[in-house]
């Protein structure tokens, strides 16, 4: 993706030059369509006390876990492995982040993501079963390794 941005194939550019009209008239009812989810689901995290980074904008928002004392990666190996909830630790976008998942909102329906935010509030207070979460690792064959 960043390369298609930064460096955009000359074919792609005259795509873009030909059909532009036609490709906003298409996305903006997706965009409306999101932000009107974006706004609901902020309403939900918000009713739910999780706290969050703000923003108005994007596809994904970034859930503080203060309370949570266990480690994130964990936390979100966990999400996966046990619920199917796929989230990214937050240290992966910096330091700043290391206690925060991110959520995104983009493809999933509003149903779903309104369970995954009750599960994550429950399991943010309590740490992980180390012991489940080793099982639930062995059963799906993954192995862990460590890199510092």
């Amino acid at each position: 993706n960043q390369h298609l941005i930064t460096c955009a194939p000359s074919i792609l550019m005259n795509y873009l030059e030909i059909y532009f009209d036609d490709l906003i008239k298409i996305t903006k009812p997706q965009i409306k369509k999101l932000i009107s989810k974006r706004s609901k689901i902020k309403k939900v995290l918000t009713h739910s006390k999780l706290s969050f980074l703000g923003g108005d904008s994007t596809f994904y928002f970034f859930i503080r876990l203060d309370s949570y004392n266990g480690d994130v990666i964990n936390f979100c190996l966990y999400l996966l492995l046990k619920y199917n909830i796929a989230v990214v630790p937050g240290q992966a976008y910096g330091k700043s982040t290391k206690k925060f998942i991110r959520m995104s909102i983009g493809t999933e329906t509003e149903e779903r993501i309104h369970d995954a935010i009750k599960i994550i509030v429950s399991l943010s207070r309590r740490k992980i079963d180390n012991k489940e979460l080793h099982r639930l690792l062995k059963i799906n064959n993954i192995k862990m390794f460590s890199y510092k």
